[in-house]
């Protein structure tokens, strides 16, 4: 009766061990769950976190202004294999090309044009910049 009895108390003490330990590990854990909580919060409330709205609105203008700048490039590829054509013409290689003059006026024109409405844009987007930094 004795070694059962003796069994039975080390049972109970290695149950109340365990107990103890799960709710030394409840504790610790409730205290990491409130330290990351505060940490959100502190990430929240930080001023940085605020700005992503800003950095996002910079980020689709300079995305708009790489879609412009890659049509840009598109037109100087074209205008080049038009410059090439006039070359190869003045050199005398090439003279089925007609009327490569008036074809250049045109590209001309219409990249003074672009280069006056890439200006614009370009104001426009710094205006709205200082009317965001006086908010």
């Amino acid at each position: 009766m004795y070694h059962v009895r003796k069994g039975v108390d080390i049972l109970k003490k290695s149950q109340s061990n365990e107990n103890i330990i799960l709710k030394q590990k409840i504790i610790h854990f409730q205290s990491e769950l409130n330290k990351y909580k505060e940490k959100l919060k502190r990430y929240e409330n930080h001023s940085d976190h605020s700005d992503y709205g800003q950095l996002n609105h910079e980020k689709q203008l300079l995305e708009i202004e790489v879609a412009e700048l890659s049509d840009t490039v598109e037109g100087l590829k074209k205008e080049i294999e038009e410059l090439k054509i006039e070359n190869d013409y003045l050199r005398g290689i090439n003279p089925n090309v007609a009327g490569v003059n008036e074809q250049s006026n045109e590209k001309k024109k219409t990249l003074d044009s672009w280069f006056v409405n890439n200006l614009e844009h370009q104001n426009a987007i710094k205006r709205s910049k200082r009317l965001d930094s006086n908010k």
